[in-house]
C-alpha cells in the first residue's frame, strides 16, 4: 500500500487492515492520522516497511508488534507517542533495529508514568500558566527529566 505524502488521510488506523494478505510496504506518512497503533497489525506477517511518521498518533507502542519479524524499516517519528519501547521489541532485534529516530527518552525509560505525565501536560499547556494544576507542574518536571536524560 502506498499513499503519497500529505494525501489528506485522517482518522484512526483501521485494525481491519491487519487482514490484508501479502502487504510488504505501507507509506502513510505526513497525513492527519490520529489514535493509537492497532495491536492487530501484528498479524501483518509479510510487512517489511512501515512509515507512519509525521501524523498525530498517540498512546503507547504495541508489545504485540514484536511478531513483525520481517519488518526492516519503521518510522514513527513526528507523532506523540508516550511510554517506553516495549521489552518485547528489544528481544526481536529486527524490530528493535528497524525503528528510525528512536526518541532519546527510550534509552533510559523505566516507567509508563511518562504517558500520564505527558497527557496531563498536553491537556494543561493550552491553559494560562497561572491556572496550571499541580499535576501539570509535576508533568512538566517529569517530561523535562526524560528529555534531559
Amino acid at each position: 500500500m502506498y499513499v503519497y505524502d500529505n494525501a489528506g488521510l485522517t482518522g484512526a488506523l483501521p485494525a481491519a487492515w491487519s487482514q490484508m494478505p501479502s502487504v510488504e510496504y505501507m507509506d502513510l506518512q505526513k497525513n492527519g492520522l490520529t489514535g493509537t497503533l492497532p495491536a492487530a497489525w501484528a498479524d501483518l506477517s509479510t510487512l517489511e516497511v512501515l512509515y507512519l511518521n509525521d501524523n498525530q498518533l498517540t498512546g503507547t507502542l504495541p508489545a504485540a508488534w514484536s511478531k513483525l519479524s520481517r519488518l526492516t524499516e519503521l518510522d514513527l517519528s513526528g507523532n506523540r507517542f508516550c511510554g517506553c519501547e516495549p521489552d518485547s521489541w528489544k528481544t526481536v532485534s529486527v524490530l528493535h533495529d528497524a525503528v528510525k529516530d528512536t526518541p532519546v527518552a527510550w534509552a533510559n525509560c523505566s516507567t509508563a508514568n511518562v504517558c500520564s505525565a505527558s497527557e496531563t501536560l498536553r491537556n494543561e499547556v493550552a491553559r494560562d500558566p497561572l491556572h496550571w494544576t499541580v499535576a501539570a507542574l509535576v508533568a512538566v518536571v517529569a517530561v523535562t527529566c526524560l528529555i534531559a536524560a
